[in-house]
Formats: structure tokens, sequence, C-alpha cells
């Protein structure tokens, strides 16, 4: 969905263009390393900054002040179409949250295809070997686990 943010008129002699973007990657004990960078749709009379993000994506948007302590930046969740300001700690723990999130949900994945793959291997020791092979197959699964310490 497109996010956007409205940004007012502002001196361009003193402020750069304004920005967003959203985080993809955040590695441990750093800022954001890897961002998806957004838009700015304006003049100095004003716009906005628009960006690609899915609800629960962390973005964040700003604005430099070239001449003064009055620059800009902050985080911010997309909800609904909106966004949240939050926290850099804030950000930082839904970001982490949502990522495993997501990790457990490819690893659920991945099990249900593993699963699917043995079930055919299976039934194809069966048509081949019988019953016997399939519980040769069983013995030799469970003698794996073991050595990996699956359970």
């Amino acid at each position: 969905m497109r996010v956007t943010h409205i940004f007012e008129a502002y001196n361009k002699r003193r402020y750069g263009k304004p920005w967003i973007h959203k985080i993809v990657e955040w590695p441990i004990g750093k800022k954001p390393s890897v961002v998806e960078w957004g838009t700015y749709l304006g003049t100095e009379a004003g716009g906005i900054v628009e960006i690609e993000a899915e609800s629960g994506d962390v973005v964040r948007l700003g604005q430099k002040d070239h001449h003064g302590p009055d620059s800009t930046a902050g985080y911010y969740i997309v909800r609904n179409n909106r966004l949240k300001s939050v926290s850099a700690p804030e950000a930082k723990r839904h970001f982490v949250k949502r990522l495993n999130k997501q990790i457990k949900r490819d690893l659920a994945v991945m099990d249900q295809d593993d699963q699917k793959a043995f079930d055919d291997i299976t039934e194809q020791v069966k048509a081949k070997f019988g019953e016997e092979g399939v519980a040769l197959l069983d013995a030799q699964s469970e003698a794996i686990k073991q050595e990996l310490g699956i359970c």
C-alpha cells in the first residue's frame, strides 16, 4: 500500500528536501543499514513523501536543517495506511518481533514441505519394497534424528 506524509512549506536555503525510507535490515547494536527509499513529491512550497509499505513495517522520515539544530528524523510504524510515531527502542523491538514472527512462519512452511517430501519418499519405498522397506526407512530416520539431536 502507498503510505504518505504531508510536509508544509520550508525555506530551501535552510532545509533539505524531506525524505522517507522503510527499514529492511537492522543489525544488532547498530542503526538500520538497509533501507528502501521513498520519494518526495513537491517543492519548497510543500508536498508529500510517499513509500510502498505494508501494515507493520517500520519507516523513518525527516528533514535536514542545514543551518541549525532543527533537523527532524522520526521512527514510525505503519498501521492501516497511517503512521504511528514511536521511539527508536520501540521501533527496534517492533522490527525484531515482526522479523521473528516471519522466521517462524517460514520455518513452519519448510517443515510442511519437508514432511510432504518424506511422505512422498515413504510412498515410493512402500511401492517398491513393501512394509519391510518402510520399516527400514523409519528406523534409518530415527537413527538420523538421534544423531542430530532432533527428537
